[in-house]
């Protein structure tokens, strides 16, 4: 992961403010979030000059997909639906022999989740109502195709797997192939042919595909949760089991062996079974 130096951050304004996205004379902050390197990362804009509003910039090289990302946010937003609608979009920009995509939208003072029972309940309620709106997507063909490319390549890096039979390629990785389950995964990945079969499934539809609390931001009345970083929703076409499988596995089973996951497990288990 490469440093956000000051220099980094003043070359980041500079590109910002010679293509229009923030103005220069104004008094701003500019914040990361996440830092990918080069150019790219998430960053949050403060304007002083306008009682301190803020704003959500991401700055990306993922050209290729995001009129499909900037598509299916609009479809949801349209629709009042629980997803933070993306402001303005700018690109593709040249720099330094490199294209990006920059686009901006509110940022959002609201509330993370807490591992309560309402919040668990708010956020199920509102990935229903999603899910059920995305089966209306009008270019969800688009993201199908997508998406079995996708799992295409999925297969052939299995494959490859299969052919070298001792993780050479993981040789880099040799301190987390330590830990025996993840052994146990890669195995695992080379020998189940269900595990690349989900998203040809006629059932499909399209997803978030790629939920986690980081994603996910609640309003300050607790009656609302908001969706947000569409990022792999241009090629996550498969069962709703595939947004639910992240649901249990990053808000129920991350949690720790209280008390706290039988009461959200048993409102997922209704959930799925409604």
């Amino acid at each position: 992961m490469s440093d956000f130096t000051s220099e980094k951050k003043r070359e980041i304004i500079d590109f910002l403010i010679e293509n229009k996205i923030i103005k220069q004379d104004t008094d701003f902050e500019l914040d990361k979030i996440k830092f990918k390197g080069n150019l790219e990362g998430d960053f949050i804009y403060t304007n002083q000059s306008n009682n301190n509003e803020k704003l959500f910039i991401k700055i990306t090289e993922e050209i290729g997909e995001i009129e499909l990302i900037y598509s299916l946010n609009e479809f949801l937003t349209e629709r009042n639906l629980s997803a933070i609608p993306i402001k303005n979009k700018a690109g593709p920009l040249l720099y330094k022999e490199k294209e990006y995509i920059v686009y901006t939208r509110p940022f959002y003072e609201g509330k993370v989740y807490n591992n309560s029972e309402e919040d668990f309940l708010c956020l199920i309620n509102t990935l229903n109502k999603i899910h059920i709106s995305l089966k209306d997507f009008p270019e969800k063909d688009k993201i199908k195709e997508k998406s079995i490319k996708y799992n295409e390549k999925l297969r052939k890096i299995r494959d490859l797997l299969k052919q070298e039979n001792s993780f050479e390629s993981f040789k880099p990785y040799k301190e987390w192939l330590l830990d025996k389950k993840n052994e146990e995964f890669l195995k695992n990945i080379t020998t189940r042919e269900d595990i690349f079969e989900i998203i040809d499934c006629k059932n499909g539809q399209c997803l978030h595909g790629d939920l986690h609390s980081g994603n996910v931001i609640f309003g300050v009345d607790g009656k609302n949760a908001f969706l947000f970083d569409f990022n792999e929703s241009y090629k996550a076409f498969a069962p709703v089991e595939y947004d639910l499988y992240y649901v249990l596995n990053r808000y129920i089973y991350a949690l720790d062996r209280t008390k706290k996951r039988v009461p959200i497990l048993n409102i997922f288990t209704k959930y799925i079974t409604f």
